[in-house]
């Protein structure tokens, strides 16, 4: 990807909104680009992880390992931003594993420091985003400690809020999600999530639309 073809890139990324283009040209020469393939590992808990990513295209998965299951924190879609925010440690807490084949634009600590130092407006946003981040990411562990039916709930109202955050708060409460990932999103078997859901269809918590989508209530 040429510095041009960063450019457009960047100048459609939120936390970038409102920077000149001369200062986005900028930062476009200080980053590189990586083709990654689905269940690449990009990162892990038990390394070094000295680089800020930012999704391009495809899909990421953040995720804990939790005795011995996956505990899906969250999944990336394109114009997000992860790694090692936490600047004071040199490793993050969870794995980054590519769900679907995906291109990422990848920062060197230092430079992404540099970029901020220069452009102190951006400190603020990079602040609330790693702040929303971190309450998405404490209440998805505080669901370690709630039984099946209400971690699939929970999870449920999770993905909605999420979704009315980025799509606008009067979106209907609708979600299209596979019975496989909300089982990796609770840390559940599938057939648990299918019980799970099955109670809470009979208990009028959720509704089943013909197209499949899970309606919350």
């Amino acid at each position: 990807m040429d510095t041009h073809d960063k450019f457009w890139y960047l100048n459609r990324i939120n936390l970038f909104e409102g920077v000149s283009d001369t200062d986005i040209m900028d930062i476009a020469h200080n980053m590189t680009e990586k083709e990654c393939f689905r269940k690449e590992i990009l990162y892990t808990p038990y390394e070094n992880v000295q680089s800020i990513y930012l999704l391009k295209k495809g899909e990421i998965t953040i995720y804990y390992s939790h005795e011995g299951k996956k505990l899906v924190l969250e999944t990336l879609s394109p114009g997000s931003l992860f790694g090692n925010l936490n600047f004071q440690e040199n490793k993050s807490p969870h794995f980054a594993e590519v769900s679907k084949d995906a291109f990422v634009c990848i920062f060197s600590q230092q430079d992404f420091m540099n970029i901020f130092a220069k452009r102190p407006e951006l400190v603020l946003k990079l602040f609330q985003y790693t702040a929303e981040r971190m309450g998405e990411y404490e209440g998805k562990m505080k669901g370690l400690i709630l039984n099946a039916k209400e971690k699939v709930l929970h999870h449920l109202n999770f993905l909605s809020q999420k979704q009315q955050r980025f799509l606008g708060i009067f979106t209907k409460r609708t979600l299209r999600i596979s019975h496989e990932k909300l089982a990796e999103g609770c840390g559940l078997s599938r057939e648990t999530v299918t019980r799970a859901l099955q109670e809470l269809k009979k208990e009028s918590l959720i509704d089943v639309d013909t197209d499949g989508k899970i309606i919350l209530k």
